[in-house]
Formats: C-alpha cells, structure tokens, sequence
C-alpha cells in the first residue's frame, strides 16, 4: 500500500524495512506453530527466513464445497459485481479503480450491463458514485452472497496490494462465478498459478480479458471449471487437517533442543519480562496520578 501510494515497486526491503516486520515476525517465533492460508505468504517468509518453515503450518480455507447442480449457466446471468467492506483499505482502493478507471471503459465493450459494488462501511467518496445512468449501482451490504454471486456473470477483483487469500473469489467458485483478479488479487488461491485469462495487471489488458469473459460463453466456461480444479484444496474433502494439526503440535512437544525451540523459549521469556516491567511501571504511575 506504502509502495503504490509513493508511485514505486515494492520490493523485500520495503517489507523488512517496517516497523511491524520485526513485531509480527517475533510473534511467529514466540508461537509453537502458525497456522497460515496462503501458500505464497509462507513461500515469502521462507525466502528470507529458510529456517522458518518448521514454525509454519499451511491449512488452507477448508469452504463447504460448491453445489454443482442448480448453478446458473452464462446466458442466465448478467452485470460484473464487487464485493468488500469498506474499512478494508484494499477494498476501498480496489472501488476506485473500478469507478474511476475501469468501468468507464468496460461499459462500452459490454452494452447493457451494469456494475454493482456491494459493501457495508462504504466512505461518501465511493457511496457517492451511485449513479444508474452510468450503470453504477453502490448496493451497500451484501445480505446474501448465494443470490447475489449465482446471478453476476463476472466478478471483478482489481485488488493493487493485500494480505492472505481473497475470500471474495474462492466464495465465487461456490457459487459458479468466475473472478478475474490481479497476481495480487489471485495469489495464494490457486495450486499452481490462476488461469490466464482470470488474471491480468491494471491496465488495459484488465479491461480487454474482463469483456472477453463477460461476453464469449465457452472462454467463462472454461474458466470457471480450470479456477475451480485448481483451487480445490479450499473446500472441504480430501485432506483431514484437524489431524494434521494434531500431529504437528504432537512433534512441536517433543522438538526440545531445536533451533526454533530455543529461540522459541527466549523470546517468550523476554516477552514475558517486558510485561511484568510494564504492569509494575503502571503501578507506580497509577500511585502519582
């Protein structure tokens, strides 16, 4: 987000760099395993870190598996869709591009259709941009993704920068709904890399693979079936990761001398001692105020 809003590619460093790095890294360490969604933010974490793998759990979403049947078909859909709460700063910065760069274009490949942004917590400067003329509808909270996501040909995910996977896009598999998104957007979702034609940057090729797939049936459909085997492990079936939680714990307790186990002990120790610290200064201060 810092990157995008200094015009700049974001590199490792810009990571490393901040504040919140070295808190959320002692944090992974102090734990005896943390669980993670998002094979990309682990594949992250090990670049810098080799060691790390062994305090890092993958445990993917683990959704109720799509019902197949009764799902619409393309011709009985209609209108490209958003859907995202509007505290979440990649949301709000996700509606913008639609808005202002996107959809003014898009339209125009794609008579008759509308785009329809739904999110509570939306700021006036996007709930203002209601405007049916223009095809813009803001809905505000999403009531019923079911209705909302089985009915919408396209979902549209610009997302520019963001942590973990989108539940945005594997809740459209769900429901029969393709979504094409950016690298950001889509990473961590699929087991080895989006579909082409689901995945394009912020520019004009966004544009040009979003009204292919509004408009040609056999490119959606095709897409949606690939998006969906290729995300697979994000529903429920197959693996049992309860018990692959269980025996991950069970080796944890029995690491003893371990690298991490012993970086593990000392940073829960000095952690442990910065609160005892502050509870006493608290109570001196609590005595002279």
């Amino acid at each position: 987000e810092k990157a995008i809003r200094e015009e700049k590619e974001w590199t490792l460093r810009d990571w490393t760099s901040s504040p919140k790095f070295s808190r959320e890294l002692a944090s992974i360490l102090r734990c005896d395993c943390s669980l993670m969604i998002s094979r990309a933010e682990i594949a992250l974490l090990h670049q810098v870190f080799p060691w790390i793998r062994q305090a890092l759990l993958y445990i993917p979403f683990q959704m109720e598996p799509p019902e197949i049947r009764g799902q619409k078909a393309h011709g009985d859909r209609k209108n490209f869709i958003f859907i995202g709460n509007g505290k979440h700063a990649p949301n709000r910065d996700a509606i913008s591009l639609l808005i202002k760069e996107i959809w003014p274009v898009l339209r125009g490949k794609c008579p008759g259709a509308e785009l329809h942004i739904y999110g509570a917590y939306l700021p006036e400067s996007l709930a203002s941009a209601h405007d049916p003329d223009q095809g813009v509808r803001i809905m505000g909270y999403a009531p019923n993704l079911e209705e909302i996501m089985g009915n919408a040909r396209l979902q549209l995910v610009p997302m520019r920068f963001g942590a973990g996977i989108k539940g945005k896009i594997v809740e459209g598999l769900r429901y029969g709904l393709p979504s094409l998104s950016t690298p950001i957007g889509s990473e961590g979702i699929y087991s080895d890399g989006a579909p082409s034609a689901l995945e394009a940057v912020i520019n004009d090729t966004f544009i040009t693979k979003a009204a292919s797939l509004y408009t040609r049936v056999d490119l959606w459909e095709e897409s949606g079936k690939l998006a969906f085997q290729k995300a697979k492990e994000h529903f429920l079936g197959g693996i049992d990761y309860k018990e692959v939680l269980k025996e991950t714990l069970e080796e944890k307790s029995e690491e003893g001398g371990s690298e991490a186990a012993v970086l593990r002990r000392i940073l829960r120790d000095r952690a442990f001692d910065s609160a005892r610290y502050m509870s006493k200064w608290i109570e001196e201060k609590a005595k002279h105020t």
